[in-house]
């Protein structure tokens, strides 16, 4: 694996204590919200993550899966880009 990139990151407060997902997924988004400072959005793979965490890409899938019906991200697909994904972190201010 290539060596890590070294950004910051901070957990907010509406996914820190949300008991709609996981403590792993509270992780899996602080990784996300680090690689979106860069450009607004995030477009590592499944296989980077699962990598990097150590588990496999299903769980990865099921990460994604699970913020994003906590409303927490947004994934869509860039066509003009290959079909590449690009992942957006959702305005938290309000959310409880």
């Amino acid at each position: 694996m290539n060596a890590q990139k070294s950004y910051f990151t901070i957990l907010p407060a509406p996914v820190r204590y949300s008991e709609k997902i996981k403590a792993s997924e509270k992780i899996f988004y602080s990784e996300i919200a680090s690689l979106c400072n860069e450009k607004g959005y995030c477009t590592t793979s499944n296989s980077y993550f699962a990598e990097l965490y150590n588990v496999n890409k299903a769980t990865i899938s099921q990460y994604l899966h699970s913020l994003q019906k906590a409303g927490f991200i947004i994934c869509k697909i860039d066509k003009a880009n290959g079909n590449n994904r690009k992942i957006y972190l959702c305005d938290l201010i309000g959310l409880k």
